[in-house]
């Protein structure tokens, strides 16, 4: 694949998580609460979005406070087999961890005493990053949770991890490095940045002194 087809695919595929993003947020917004027949005519809804976008199957949840508004598999783990999809599916979380990431990231920030306008070195000095700006505009946690640090994103050799046991989010950083340098002044443009993100991981880490994944 070359990257003129490389570059068509990710467009494809954010395009993609855009339509779903939108109707998700329609469906949540139909479901503040939901019951009896609404649960089946939400499944229906559900169930015909993922035939029409070609997606296997999905597993739903909705919850509002402590109570569960909707759970339910729709269509197949598994199409070979025709093996539905369960309460109890796993599946890979994607980008949704970034929600979590934020959440845990702003509560360790008013445990510790620092802000979301707190500059990142100001945590942890050895973050291998290149701002050209830093004398006028610092990449702060909040830059990194709004995707306007200006940072690259991943490179395809950063991408997956295949180790059984999580490194920890130091390592991530190191990964990214040739991603981790600012393509225009801080706090100035929005671009989508998952490395951004592996700095808010480690900075959880750094925090909490736990691993992430125990720390979520």
């Amino acid at each position: 694949m070359d990257k003129l087809e490389l570059v068509e695919n990710n467009i494809e595929i954010q395009h993609k998580m855009i339509r779903t993003k939108l109707v998700i947020l329609l469906i949540l917004t139909m479901a503040k609460t939901v019951s009896g027949q609404q649960n089946a005519r939400l499944e229906a809804a559900l169930s015909d979005f993922i035939e029409k976008q070609g997606y296997p199957g999905a597993m739903v949840s909705i919850v509002k406070a402590d109570s569960i508004l909707f759970i339910g598999g729709l269509g197949y783990a598994d199409r070979a087999t025709e093996t539905p999809v369960s309460t109890t599916q796993l599946f890979r979380l994607g980008s949704i961890s970034k929600s979590f990431t934020a959440l845990a990231l702003v509560k360790l920030l008013s445990e510790k005493g620092w802000s979301l306008d707190t500059p990142i070195e100001k945590i942890d000095p050895s973050i291998p990053f290149e701002n050209r700006w830093s004398t006028t505009s610092s990449i702060t946690v909040a830059s990194l949770l709004e995707h306007s640090a200006g940072f690259d994103d991943y490179h395809a050799h950063a991408m997956y991890a295949t180790d059984e046991v999580q490194p920890p989010m130091s390592e991530f950083v190191q990964a990214h490095t040739n991603s981790l340098y600012t393509r225009w002044p801080p706090n100035t443009r929005h671009a989508y940045s998952n490395s951004g993100y592996v700095v808010a991981g480690h900075l959880i880490e750094v925090l909490s002194g736990q691993p992430y994944s125990e720390y979520i």
